[in-house]
């Protein structure tokens, strides 16, 4: 049987068990899974400095189960390549959102200013100030 017709059973039996877990159905998930292991391992290897490993491992397990019963059968895409931009794609996603969630935290814990306006505003302290810094030459000086 090729992997397509492994996500088709797959499929039509998650349908037919109408949310029982029947035991063919997890043992048909779990063939699956463990086909897509090194998958999983190399996206949870790709994202490490995200945080914590158990939960990559959790994102990429979510993920390929979330493209196991998304995927189109009929469609002409090969499930392997499906799955892959998918577990990749949600990591990426996962990866953004923790990286936005840091610097949020961060900010906050500055009182809301960024490293780089909290420097610019301790250097220039009145308008007249931040206006004579700002030329023709700081500008052409930074290569825009």
């Amino acid at each position: 049987m090729n992997m397509k017709e492994q996500v088709r059973e797959y499929q039509k039996l998650s349908k037919d068990s109408l949310g029982s877990q029947s035991d063919e159905l997890c043992d048909l998930y779990y063939e699956l899974e463990e086909s897509f292991r090194p998958l999983l391992k190399a996206a949870v290897y790709r994202y490490r400095w995200v945080g914590n490993t158990d939960d990559l491992k959790q994102v990429a397990r979510i993920s390929f189960y979330q493209g196991l019963v998304q995927y189109d059968c009929d469609s002409p895409v090969f499930f392997e390549y499906y799955i892959k931009r998918k577990v990749f794609g949600d990591m990426r996603s996962y990866a953004r959102k923790m990286g936005r969630d840091r610097e949020r935290e961060l900010l906050w814990m500055d009182g809301g200013e960024s490293d780089s306006d909290s420097g610019i505003l301790n250097t220039l302290t009145n308008r007249e100030e931040i206006d004579e810094s700002i030329n023709w030459q700081s500008i052409l000086d930074c290569g825009i």
